[in-house]
């Protein structure tokens, strides 16, 4: 929901505190208004200023008076402009004009649309599942180091009676997987888990 107007932005009523905030109260404007809004620009110059005529109109065609919406324009900036017109679909606004001028005069933030909160939401999910991603990496290589570090303590001749000990092993728990993996590149990683396995169990012999 769009903040709340201002007495003189409210619903119904005139738009003419965005022309004559020089003929505000001073205590008024400084509580009400930002510092940009405050600028004392002769009306005369606002009236008569050359905006861009694509912009003028959008802001009419919703309902905003000719001379608010070049006042609007001179004071807060085209680029503002645009993007508060841009945005006016997505406050869903009952009264259009006053919540586009209250948007532009007071620089409110763009709301987001379902679109983009469907889009930041996924790349948020994509982003932590990386990072999950990154944590596992590191911890299966953290592992892989310590597995290669144990079985590296061993003389050749316990190794090599470590894994004819894992691959009967293999065969006997998975002897179908056993007889497809064994000569692999994967079947070896089994074998390796099993050796550890063993190591687990006691000392090689």
């Amino acid at each position: 929901m769009s903040p709340g107007l201002s007495p003189g932005l409210s619903p119904g009523l005139p738009y003419t505190d965005v022309l004559n905030v020089e003929n505000n109260n001073t205590e008024h404007a400084a509580k009400n208004k930002p510092a940009a809004e405050c600028e004392k620009v002769p009306a005369a110059r606002l009236t008569g200023a050359e905006v861009p005529a694509d912009l003028l109109d959008a802001l009419c065609t919703v309902g905003v008076d000719a001379a608010v919406a070049r006042a609007l324009i001179v004071r807060a900036g085209e680029q503002v402009c645009r993007e508060q017109v841009q945005a006016l679909p997505l406050r869903k606004a009952e009264n259009a004009a006053a919540v586009l001028v209250a948007s532009i005069a007071r620089k409110w933030s763009v709301p987001v649309s379902d679109k983009q909160q469907q889009k930041e939401r996924k790349q948020a999910a994509e982003a932590r599942q990386k990072t999950v991603q990154a944590i596992l990496d590191a911890d299966r290589a953290k592992r892989a180091a310590e597995q290669s570090a144990r079985l590296s303590g061993l003389t050749t001749g316990q190794k090599q009676a470590l894994e004819a000990r894992a691959v009967a092993l293999y065969q006997q728990e998975q002897p179908g997987a056993a007889r497809v993996m064994l000569g692999k590149q994967a079947g070896a990683s089994v074998v390796n888990v099993y050796m550890l396995r063993l190591l687990d169990a006691g000392p090689p012999g």
